[in-house]
């Protein structure tokens, strides 16, 4: 199986590392380079590049394997998006999850053979999807709609369905303190549950329980604690860290295994 070791955003292309076989670090196995180009697919984009790690290393980029997003979806659940933005994985490394950023589609993509297994529309905008540390659940941040996404997930039977009642309506809980509730990313990271950290466009952060009907917010900071427009984040050593800002301003922001920030 392969497995995922990290991602990064480089634009107009988005790159992830795929080890093949293992969880050593890329160098000690073979591994994959994905890239997304982010373009419109009339104009050429929308394509999967998946390069060999080995020559990257050695300054051979050579020809790489491509998959063409917008041809492999058709046909397949709500078809093709518009401009695949976001890419991560769930966490049994089987498969990639695409938010497409100018329409509401989120294509489930099967690692093995890179085939296009699901495409579900939430709405207005799919900025990012996420995957609970269990698989059961994938939430995605409705950016320009103002609402959290769930869609429940089997991915061994490559199953997925998502129903529009069950949203969270964020833009009904803005106030003063959080101005404009736009969820940039939905960072799931609590092990064990289904609590995530969503960061908003105009500041502040909401600890979402996604394992609850209705989904339902447990702990909120303000944009005065929270820098706006955050997106990234990680847990390790007990600890998860989040990052916002813009491009004139960058924040990290530290929570214990309580969702308290720490500093």
């Amino acid at each position: 199986m392969k497995n995922i070791k990290t991602w990064v955003i480089a634009l107009p292309f988005l790159v992830a590392l795929v080890a093949l076989g293992g969880c050593a670090p890329p160098g000690a196995q073979p591994y994959e380079v994905w890239a997304i180009d982010q373009g419109d697919a009339a104009k050429g984009g929308a394509k999967l590049h998946i390069f060999k790690g080995e020559a990257l290393e050695k300054g051979q980029v050579g020809t790489p394997e491509v998959v063409d997003l917008d041809a492999g979806v058709k046909g397949i659940g709500a078809g093709p998006g518009v401009r695949p933005h976001a890419l991560a994985f769930n966490n049994g490394k089987s498969h990639a999850l695409i938010a497409n950023v100018a329409s509401g589609h989120v294509y489930i993509l099967r690692v093995k053979d890179r085939k296009i297994v699901a495409s579900i529309d939430v709405g207005d905008q799919a900025h990012w999807a996420a995957p609970s540390p269990d698989d059961s659940v994938v939430l995605v941040a409705n950016q320009n709609g103002k609402k959290l996404a769930r869609i429940k997930a089997d991915f061994q039977k490559d199953e997925f369905s998502h129903n529009p009642a069950e949203d969270l309506d964020l833009k009904v809980l803005e106030d003063a303190g959080h101005p404009d509730n736009a969820p940039i990313c939905p960072l799931v990271f609590a092990a064990g549950t289904k609590n995530s950290y969503v960061t908003l466009r105009g500041g502040g952060l909401f600890v979402v329980d996604a394992s609850a009907n209705p989904m339902k917010v447990v702990k909120s900071y303000t944009k005065d604690e929270i820098a706006p427009a955050g997106c990234g984040g990680i847990a390790t050593g007990g600890k998860v860290y989040i990052n916002s800002g813009t491009a004139t301003s960058g924040h990290v922001y530290v929570f214990d295994s309580a969702h308290n920030l720490k500093k």
